[in-house]
């Protein structure tokens, strides 16, 4: 499973091409709790039922992460989170953690999908 991203004027690019989902109650409340390094190309997917607000934290994470929030595989917001104290919030049917750095030439407006 591979994390895609593309814009309107360059070609698809890879951003992780290991991808976990938390879809469970129990995997979205730990995400990436305890986390003291990611690898380069990894990717947590967290899908919802429907877009609506929704706030990401890194208490417990104890590295900077880069986060995409997603409506129908849209970018609607990009943030870099530090360790610890980070908190972001967008509106989102789908949200991505991944290391800090992989998202930086991800912006609003882009498209990131998830292909088996």
């Amino acid at each position: 499973m591979e994390l895609h991203h593309h814009d309107s004027v360059g070609p698809e690019t890879t951003l992780a091409t290991t991808v976990e989902y938390a879809d469970t109650f129990l995997k979205r409340a730990i995400g990436l709790i305890g986390t003291t390094e990611l690898p380069a190309s990894y990717a947590l997917v967290f899908p919802f039922s429907a877009p609506r607000g929704r706030t990401i934290h890194t208490v417990g994470v104890r590295t900077a992460i880069d986060v995409i929030w997603v409506v129908e595989d849209e970018v609607t917001t990009v943030r870099t989170l530090r360790p610890w104290w980070g908190i972001a919030r967008g509106r989102a049917d789908t949200i991505i953690e991944c290391p800090a750095g992989a998202a930086a030439a991800v912006t609003p407006g882009d498209r990131v999908t998830v292909v088996d």
